[in-house]
Order: C-alpha cells, then sequence, then structure tokens
C-alpha cells in the first residue's frame, strides 16, 4: 500500500508542475479519485485481515475440541 501512496505523491508532486495547463484540473480530479480508491482498497486489505485472524482462531479452537473429544473416547 505504501508504494501506490508514494506513487500518488511523486504524481501530485509532477501534477503540480502543471497548474497553468487546460487539463489541470481534469488531471488533479483524477488523483483525488486514485486516493480515494487507494484509501478503500487499504480498509480492504484490513478487514481482509481481521477475517484472517478470526478464521486462524476458529480453526485452532476446532483442533482444540477435536483433540478434546478423541481424548474423551479413548
Amino acid at each position: 500500500m505504501e508504494f501506490i501512496t508514494n506513487k500518488i505523491e511523486a504524481v501530485k508532486t509532477e501534477l503540480s508542475k502543471l497548474k497553468n495547463t487546460p487539463n489541470y484540473d481534469l488531471l488533479k480530479s483524477i488523483i483525488e479519485i486514485l486516493e480515494e480508491v487507494a484509501g478503500k482498497q487499504d480498509l480492504q486489505t484490513v478487514k481482509i485481515d481481521e477475517l484472517e485472524e478470526k478464521t486462524e482462531y476458529q480453526d485452532s479452537m476446532i483442533n482444540d475440541i477435536q483433540k478434546v473429544i478423541i481424548d474423551a473416547l479413548d
């Protein structure tokens, strides 16, 4: 994610050199959209990480329960 943020910042720096060009406002709008998308992507990544942690925890609990049941049957 940091890579994307750095790229966007680099483009913004280059864009600032084009302030007096006819397409400046359009380019600025595109950069704003890219920043919004990058932010949403970052949130999605966090949610995916949280789900993976929850899944790992649940898998661990299931394994522990299975061991208890097997031990009880022996």
